[in-house]
C-alpha cells in the first residue's frame, strides 16, 4: 500500500463540514489562513462550540490582519 503525501491545506479541508446541516470536526485550533501566491486561499476558525468552520467570505490580506488582531485581543 502506497500512501500519498498530504498537505496541511488538505487536512483543514477535510475537517470542515460537508454542508450547513453537518458540523465540522471538534478540534481547538487558532484562526488559520492558508495562502497561495501571496493571497488567502482558505481561512478557518474554531467556533465557540469547538467545531471547525471556514470563513464564509474570504477576507483580503488587510482585512485578515484586522480580524486576527481582534481575535488575539479577545482571547
Amino acid at each position: 500500500m502506497i500512501l500519498e503525501p498530504r498537505t496541511f491545506h488538505w487536512l483543514l479541508e477535510h475537517m470542515l463540514p460537508a454542508s450547513d446541516r453537518v458540523l465540522g470536526c471538534e478540534i481547538w485550533i487558532p484562526d488559520t489562513a492558508i495562502f497561495e501566491n501571496g493571497k488567502p486561499k482558505l481561512v478557518v476558525k474554531t467556533e465557540k462550540d469547538g467545531c471547525v468552520v471556514k470563513y464564509k467570505k474570504l477576507p483580503g490580506f488587510s482585512d485578515l490582519r484586522k480580524i486576527f488582531a481582534l481575535v488575539s485581543r479577545e482571547r
